[in-house]
């Protein structure tokens, strides 16, 4: 019966630590959703009048990439639908990455501030996936796999007669629910804005590598 409801305590621990981390993603995404929105509705209905300075450097304001299409004639129906009907509902864009693509794991361990006395006697009990990124090194794309660790405090248990489980805690993704790296991201800015590579073209380039993405989301 005891080791019954240890088993109940470490599941609702679990529970409790997924929940968590879910709620902090929702809230990166609704802020960045209203970042966005304040954005569009600002170029929307805000005065003709408005200038931006010639000077000023903008993500946003640079070729209008971030909120026209690319006048380049080689764009996606898909992406000339979603920017011409903005109000209209939001349509969703598949990702696909190749099976071929080469897979690094990367393991987030434990260290002794996850217990909550300090102690590092450790019982590694298994793995969690986490995420997966898209990662960009020159002349090649592969897949980064991240898990974290989750395991027992024996010098807890052995206090205390009841068994907590725990997970090391992985780094945030650079956007929420996607499989963005900071090197892909770095690798498109740098292509669109250093070599004025369009991004359709971008786009067949990723595709051939292994990771295809519409160019409305590569916009985004």
């Amino acid at each position: 019966m005891a080791k019954h409801v240890k088993n109940i305590e470490a599941e609702l621990i679990r529970q409790n630590t997924e929940l968590k981390q879910e709620v902090h993603e929702l809230k990166q995404t609704i802020l960045l959703l209203e970042e966005q929105v304040a954005f569009l509705t600002k170029k929307i209905y805000g005065q003709s009048s408005e200038r931006i300075n010639s000077d000023q450097l903008s993500l946003f304001g640079q070729s209008g990439v971030f909120t026209e299409p690319e006048q380049t004639g080689n764009q996606s129906e898909e992406t000339y639908q979603v920017i011409t009907k903005i109000r209209s509902k939001k349509k969703t864009r598949k990702q696909t990455i190749s099976p071929d693509l080469p897979v690094q794991d990367v393991l987030i361990p434990f260290d002794a501030s996850q217990c909550p006395h300090g102690h590092s006697d450790w019982l590694i009990v298994g793995k969690k996936f986490v995420r997966q990124e898209v990662c960009y090194e020159p002349g090649r794309l592969y897949v980064k796999r991240i898990y974290i660790e989750t395991g027992t405090c024996s010098e807890c248990e052995r206090q205390t007669g009841l068994t907590y489980m725990f997970q090391s805690q992985a780094p945030h993704g650079l956007l929420a629910h996607s499989p963005l790296s900071a090197s892909l991201a770095a690798h498109v800015i740098s292509d669109k804005f250093l070599l004025d590579l369009p991004l359709y073209r971008q786009q067949r380039a990723l595709k051939q590598g292994g990771f295809n993405v519409s160019e409305g989301t590569l916009a985004n």
